[in-house]
């Protein structure tokens, strides 16, 4: 049960991610013949799609294979998921695979129940050497690009307020949590140059921090 919620956590957190990540191709229809599917963890730099498809095959059919990597670098995130044609062939990956060692790695390895696999689990999954989030890395220059010229884009009057307020709410809270371990520490930082205003907006945003705590 662990497992399963795990990866259903690293699954919501993945896909609620921000959108200036790559657009990953939509899933295509699959026929809803009952598959296996296995959770993967611990994999070790240098076991990638390729290698995973040559070697897990030789357990039986795969029908579905995602390493999970970063959207913006590319990098492995070093879990995956593997869907078997057969259901029994998954048992039997997940019973072997479960505390193997590779490349100086322990693997974990466990099997996924049908309601328990995400919908979107499979999108950007490996499809072959020229199609899958691993090539997508060729487009890193662009996704940079586009920061740089989203971070130097000029702010309005009121975006530099809500930045200064934001720096004063995290030195105020910063100044409280000295205070309350009795560190007696004084530096002017961002208080010196405030506004009234903002002071007041930021104070009353660590209040209710703490309120909430």
């Amino acid at each position: 049960a662990g497992v399963a919620e795990k990866v259903q956590l690293q699954e919501k957190n993945l896909w609620n991610e921000g959108d200036e990540h790559i657009d990953l191709p939509k899933e295509e229809g699959e026929d809803d013949e009952p598959r296996g599917v296995i959770y993967l963890g611990r994999i070790p730099y240098g076991f990638f799609e390729e290698q995973m498809m040559e070697y897990f095959s030789q357990f039986g059919e795969i029908t579905r294979l995602r390493l999970s990597r970063n959207k913006t670098t590319g990098k492995s995130k070093h879990y995956a998921y593997i869907e078997f044609k057969e259901e029994q062939v998954a048992d039997i990956v997940a019973e072997t695979m479960d505390g193997y060692l590779m490349f100086g790695k322990i693997m974990q390895c466990k099997r996924i129940p049908p309601e328990k696999v995400h919908p979107k689990i499979w999108v950007g999954r490996y499809i072959n050497a020229k199609k899958g989030l691993h090539i997508k890395p060729k487009l890193r220059k662009e996704i940079e690009k586009k920061k740089i010229a989203k971070a130097s884009k000029p702010k309005t009057a009121e975006q530099i307020k809500q930045l200064r307020i934001g720096l004063l709410e995290r030195e105020l809270a910063k100044r409280k949590k000295l205070e309350e371990l009795g560190i007696k520490y004084d530096f002017p930082g961002y208080q010196a140059t405030a506004t009234k205003e903002e002071k007041e907006e930021a104070l009353k945003l660590v209040n209710a921090a703490g309120d909430s705590d």
